[in-house]
């Protein structure tokens, strides 16, 4: 990734290349192409109008899971390739790629019966290839009290218990344009791709955000890979693009864990029989998601009250708890970028993915899931291969930076050396999961550069490690998108970017008042995701 130190002097050297392929998004599915681009021997760069992952690739429910609620669309191919998918990110993310048991409650007059979810589940274990272990288990109430007290038990029949994987997916982004680095793919955020037009090959007129600059790149192929964005950006090209795709908004809240003191993941039906999960993290939990029809544009949308009150609700109908508006103290808003079917609900729309290509060439990919990232870049890449070397796609068994493996054979033994560094330099070893499941095996260079006779800090040397390794061009990117604390660690962000304000003014090469405008995005983000009104 590119620093900013270094951005103008690679900026000067792109104007004069002609790349294989440019793809035009930050996001999941344009880290999955430059990856599989790249490692194919294709000369790749890819382009973000403003952070990696600030789209719905930082917004989703941060679970790579196999889409048991599929099932009841049977759509079984769909279930069977994202169980798989799910296997090979755990394989070769294993510090990102989590696994998580979530429990789904047995409720009178809910979603399912006792029976149809043993069925369900036998079949999703099936589908998923799921092992041994880790199949599914029927809970009686008393059972399924015990592994969460939380529930309420006034209409409590039992559970279904089985297995899921957990991600942070604005790192696993990051962590796969970085790993797309060791095939010398290349990736540049805040620059902005504002016409595309074809003649010998595809030249692009790009804005760059933070020199406020313009410059035009060329490349023989060109995806659009935007997500949300993906009819906005087929309209550079050809502004008479017929809209394939309908937006859905997913909002997640987030309330401190003692509000909602859940001990287990778990994914509950609400009483307009959508599913909902609430889902434990660090000293948090959070819980989601909506799914609602989204006309506005895409650019940072908004938690509404009805949102809040839909969600807090539905907690309260199912959890001993009594959730209150003001218990929320952060919340994301996430859009689901769907293949448009006429007459349908959002929710009832498919979560397949699929390909357009223009008459100029240009292939433009949307809908899709986290999960399945890696196909979808597939799909994409095998059709540009045939024009160059053909050569077969090569990720499935790809470590994706931060790995542990091979080095230690698993989570258990990682975390042991973690700490065993943690005390080393007399650190606060409750942090080590943290570390881990943002940067993995590189967050022992974290530790190895903190000096503990120093006025430095740990998270310090977090900051100044994804300004140098991680394109980190505003004091927001971090403190969302690479360690996600304004999610996670709101209370803490208004401390923390004065705490650390010198080493961004440094690192960023700021003026002061530079740094102070960027300080105060930071704030109003807070503020605006905390702050709810009557409209999205």
């Amino acid at each position: 990734m590119i620093s900013i130190n270094e951005r103008s002097e690679f900026l000067k050297v792109e104007i004069n290349q002609l790349y294989d392929l440019i793809i035009i998004g930050g996001g999941i599915t344009g880290a999955g192409i430059l990856l599989d681009a790249s490692s194919r021997g294709l000369k790749t760069l890819l382009i973000e109008k403003n952070d990696y992952a600030s789209g719905t690739s930082s917004k989703s429910t941060k679970l790579i899971h196999g889409g048991l609620r599929y099932l009841n669309n049977l759509e079984f191919k769909m279930v069977s390739n994202v169980g798989r998918e799910r296997m090979i990110s755990h394989n070769n993310a294993p510090h990102l790629v989590i696994p998580e048991k979530m429990l789904i409650p047995i409720t009178k007059n809910g979603a399912f019966k006792k029976w149809q979810l043993s069925i369900a589940l036998f079949i999703y274990d099936f589908l998923a290839r799921v092992k041994r272990h880790d199949k599914r288990k029927i809970l009686s109430k008393e059972e399924t009290l015990n592994v969460e007290p939380e529930l309420k038990s006034s209409n409590l029949k039992g559970a279904g218990y089985y297995a899921e994987y957990r991600t942070d997916d604005a790192r696993l982004t990051i962590e796969i344009i970085k790993t797309a680095e060791k095939f010398k793919g290349k990736s540049i955020n805040y620059l902005e791709a504002k016409s595309i037009e074809k003649k010998n090959y595809f030249s692009l007129d790009c804005h760059d955000h933070i020199h406020n600059k313009s410059i035009k790149i060329k490349a023989k192929k060109v995806v659009n890979a935007c997500g949300p964005w993906v009819d906005l950006t087929r309209a550079k090209e050809n502004k008479n693009i017929k809209s394939k795709i309908r937006l859905s908004k997913g909002v997640h809240i987030v309330v401190g864990h003692n509000k909602l003191p859940l001990k287990q993941s778990v994914y509950f039906d609400t009483k307009n029989k959508r599913m909902c999960f609430a889902i434990p993290r660090e000293n948090v939990t959070y819980i989601g998601t909506t799914d609602n029809d989204y006309n506005n544009h895409p650019d940072n949308p908004k938690t509404s009250i009805h949102d809040v009150e839909y969600l807090i609700k539905s907690t309260n109908e199912n959890f001993k708890s009594n959730l209150l508006k003001s218990d929320v103290i952060s919340s994301w808003v996430g859009l689901r970028p769907l293949i448009e079917q006429k007459g349908k609900k959002s929710t009832e729309l498919s979560r397949k993915d699929e390909i357009f290509i223009s008459k100029s060439g240009m292939i433009s990919i949307a809908g899709g899931k986290l999960t399945g990232y890696r196909l979808m870049a597939k799909k994409v890449v095998d059709i540009i291969a045939k024009d160059f070397n053909n050569q077969k796609c090569l990720t499935e068994n790809i470590s994706i930076s931060g790995s542990f493996k091979p080095e230690f054979q698993n989570y258990h033994l990682f975390k042991k050396e973690v700490k065993s560094q943690l005390l080393r330099k007399k650190i606060n070893t409750n942090i080590s999961d943290y570390l881990i499941q943002n940067y993995g095996i590189n967050c022992l260079e974290i530790i190895e550069n903190y000096n503990p006779k120093s006025d430095d800090s740990i998270k310090n040397q977090e900051i100044i490690y994804t300004l140098k390794n991680e394109g980190v061009c505003k004091p927001i990117d971090y403190f969302i998108r690479r360690s996600g604390n304004m999610f996670f660690h709101p209370l803490e962000i208004s401390d923390d970017i004065f705490k650390f304000s010198k080493t961004f003014e440094q690192y960023l090469n700021l003026e002061k008042s530079e740094l102070y405008k960027l300080l105060q995005d930071v704030l109003d983000e807070k503020k605006r995701i905390t702050t709810f009104n009557d409209k999205d």
